[in-house]
């Protein structure tokens, strides 16, 4: 099925006053850059996987049941890793201020899970035949229904973050108080009382990588923190961070950092 928005309709003036509501896909391995808008978009993953990356470099790889959010004037990368199918809609950011002033949680994150369990393709098709059909003097309604979705998905999102964020802060913590420590997937989840399967995907959704990723995040902030602050040469720093060969070592800094440590610590100082 061809990416393809089902319906597209205008309130006011301009093209980020368009509601839009839809189901799409795209082929395996297809990459979408997506433009700068200042519309609040949500979609959410029915079928297939794909890699989300943001402005910051951040990366979560999502799967049925995900949903992420297009938050107005910032820039995401849609990877499809495999053949994805996504319900979507768009709203003025308006709609987005309102949630946020409301202080529905997860209203400023790129990644929710809101529908572990749930199909919420039927309420998505009913919404876009809705707004596909209404005269202009219905709008107002459908963007109620529509704006009722999305805050419904903000809350399916809420119940499962409870369930288990705070099982992977505690993982968070653990790594944080010994970033050397060479702990597995499997060790954290005991250590917090999840299952492995559970915790690997409560790991990814509130924190946007892997366990793995992220003790080396910690390592790599602990080695910027001995560059600068305690002035290290970089054969120690890579010692105490836990690389036995400083060339590794600088290898892996410059792919993450973006320079070499030498060069980076002068850039620093």
């Amino acid at each position: 099925m061809p990416d393809e928005t089902i319906h597209a309709e205008r309130l006011g003036r301009g093209r980020e006053a368009a509601l839009r509501c839809g189901e799409g896909g795209g082929p395996a391995g297809s990459v979408e850059r997506a433009f700068v808008t200042g519309q609040w978009a949500l979609v959410w993953i029915a079928a297939g996987r794909a890699e989300l990356r943001d402005a910051e470099g951040r990366r979560w790889r999502l799967g049925p049941g995900q949903a992420f959010q297009r938050l107005p004037g910032q820039a995401l990368d849609l990877v499809r890793l495999t053949d994805l199918r996504t319900c979507y809609l768009a709203l003025p950011a308006a709609c987005l201020q309102a949630v946020q002033a409301a202080g529905l949680p997860g209203a400023g994150e790129q990644v929710l899970t809101a529908g572990a369990g749930r199909d919420w393709r039927p309420r998505f098709r009913r919404c876009a035949r809705a707004l596909r059909a209404a005269p202009p003097g219905r709008l107002a309604g459908c963007l109620a229904e529509l704006l009722a979705l999305a805050v419904d998905l903000h809350l399916a999102a809420q119940a499962d973050e409870g369930r288990h964020g705070a099982a992977v802060d505690r993982a968070c913590a653990l790594l944080a108080e010994d970033p050397l420590r060479p702990w597995t997937p499997a060790g954290l989840a005991r250590a917090v009382g999840l299952g492995h399967h559970t915790f690997r995907k409560a790991f990814a959704r509130r924190t946007g990588c892997a366990p793995a990723a992220y003790r080396l995040r910690l390592r790599l902030e602990l080695a910027q923190r001995l560059l600068t602050e305690e002035r290290l040469p970089v054969a120690a720093t890579a010692e105490r961070c836990g690389w036995t060969d400083p060339l590794q070592f600088g290898a892996v800094f410059r792919r993450h950092v973006g320079a070499p440590p030498g060069r980076w610590r002068s850039r620093h100082r």
